[in-house]
């Protein structure tokens, strides 16, 4: 244990030292971008299981799933571990996307309530952001720009009769500025 970072290891673990986190977790991004998501997600299980706890490993995965279109394992892997205090708000911003692009508002509104609590004046922007994101995704059922965000089923047209009562022929209607020109 020749690192600085072996206190965070799991005594009598099998899964690789925090110091190999990095090369790990590099490695499961090279899984990602070649399209397989199970190899990465095999790899992501074995860092969680002795570097879940650190913020630089939860917002790497999160952050890496996300932005190569993964987001359903963002909730799953990422979500049950995340603690704002411990791991800040980065980790916590990504989860606030991944809810929404699977339309997920409470969940959302609840990861957002969190990191307001944190009181960081520096993300207040983009956490009004995300309000507004969640609050639009609640009453449209969907958000623009939210990439992997499922945009909502038009509603069926809606069909019917209308009547409608006229005084004059209908070719004369819109007519009205042209009356000194038009026979009386």
């Amino acid at each position: 244990m020749g690192s600085s970072e072996t206190s965070d290891s799991l005594p009598g673990s099998a899964v690789p030292e925090p110091a190999g986190v990095a090369p790990r977790l590099a490695a499961a991004r090279e899984r990602l971008d070649a399209g397989d998501l199970p190899g990465a997600l095999a790899i992501y299980d074995e860092v969680l299981a002795v570097g879940g706890d650190r913020a630089d490993v939860l917002v790497t995965i999160s952050g890496d799933l996300g932005s190569t279109g993964n987001i359903r394992p963002i909730i799953d892997l990422v979500a049950p571990r995340y603690d704002a205090g411990r791991h800040g708000p980065a980790t916590g911003l990504n989860l606030v996307q991944a809810f929404l692009a699977v339309g997920d508002a409470d969940a959302a509104q609840h990861v957002l309530d969190i990191l307001f609590a944190l009181n960081r004046p520096e993300l207040e922007d983009r956490l009004h952001g995300f309000s507004n994101a969640i609050a639009e995704l609640m009453s449209q059922g969907a958000v623009a720009g939210i990439p992997g965000a499922a945009a909502p089923e038009p509603a069926p047209e809606e069909k019917g009769v209308a009547l409608v009562t006229i005084s004059r022929p209908i070719w004369a209607y819109g007519l009205e500025s042209y009356g000194e020109i038009l026979p009386r």
